[in-house]
C-alpha cells in the first residue's frame, strides 16, 4: 500500500519536475573542431557537404570568446551554409547570438520545427556593422522545439554563438492540472486515514 502511495505521488510531482537549462559557447572546443555531438541533447550539422566548425573570433565581435561556429568544410569555413541543430528532445527558452554581419535588412532566417510540423520562423535582421552588436535571435515563444534550421543571405555569411535552451520542459500547468494535483493528494490522505481506521479496528 505504501509502495503504490509513493508511485501516485511521483507520478503527480513528475509534470512538475525542474527542466535542465544548457548554453553552448563552444569555447571548450579548439578552433577548426568540427562540431557535430559534442553537446549532451543536441546534433550540429550543415547541408551535404558542409560541416559545422569552430572558428576564433576577437573580443570586437562581442560574443563568448575565443569561439564561435560557422559553416564550411574541413580547413576552411564559409559561415554562407545552413547551420542545423536537432535536438534528442523537445526543449524550449530557445535563443542564440548571430554575428558578422555585412548587409542590413533581412539576412537570414531561423526556422524551428516539432518533428516535420514548421512551429515558426524569425528573420536574423542585420545593421550591416560587421563588428556591430551580436544579433539576439530570440525564439522563446516557442516550445516542444526538436530541429532548428538557420540560414543566410549575407554576401559574407554569419557566425553563430551562445546557445541557450531548455530540455524536458513542458508548458506551465494550468489551473486545471493543479487542481487535479491536488485532488490526488486529498485521495492519497483519504486512504491513509481510511487505512489507519480499519488497522485501529483489530488491534
Amino acid at each position: 500500500m505504501k509502495r503504490s502511495i509513493a508511485i501516485g505521488l511521483l507520478s503527480l510531482l513528475a509534470p512538475l519536475a525542474p527542466a535542465a537549462a544548457d548554453d553552448i559557447n563552444f569555447d571548450d572546443l579548439p578552433a577548426g573542431t568540427v562540431v557535430t555531438t559534442q553537446y549532451p541533447g543536441v546534433t550540429f550539422s550543415s547541408s551535404a557537404g558542409h560541416e559545422v566548425l569552430t572558428s576564433p573570433q576577437s573580443a570586437t565581435y562581442g560574443t563568448s570568446e575565443p569561439n564561435f561556429i560557422c559553416s564550411g568544410v574541413s580547413g576552411g569555413i564559409t559561415c554562407s551554409d545552413p547551420v542545423y541543430l536537432d535536438f534528442l528532445a523537445p526543449v524550449s527558452d530557445l535563443h542564440f547570438l548571430a554575428v558578422g554581419d555585412d548587409t542590413s535588412g533581412i539576412i537570414g532566417n531561423a526556422s524551428v520545427f516539432a518533428g516535420a510540423t514548421l512551429l515558426g520562423s524569425v528573420n536574423i535582421v542585420g545593421d550591416g556593422d560587421v563588428f556591430g552588436a551580436p544579433m539576439l535571435i530570440d525564439l522563446t515563444a516557442f516550445s516542444g522545439v526538436t530541429r532548428l534550421e538557420i540560414t543566410t543571405t549575407d554576401p559574407a555569411g554569419l557566425g553563430y554563438d551562445d546557445f541557450h535552451f531548455v530540455r524536458g520542459q513542458g508548458p506551465v500547468p494550468e489551473p486545471a492540472t493543479w487542481a487535479l494535483v491536488l485532488g490526488g493528494f486529498a485521495t492519497i490522505g483519504s486512504a491513509l486515514r481510511s487505512r489507519r481506521r480499519a488497522t485501529s479496528q483489530f488491534v
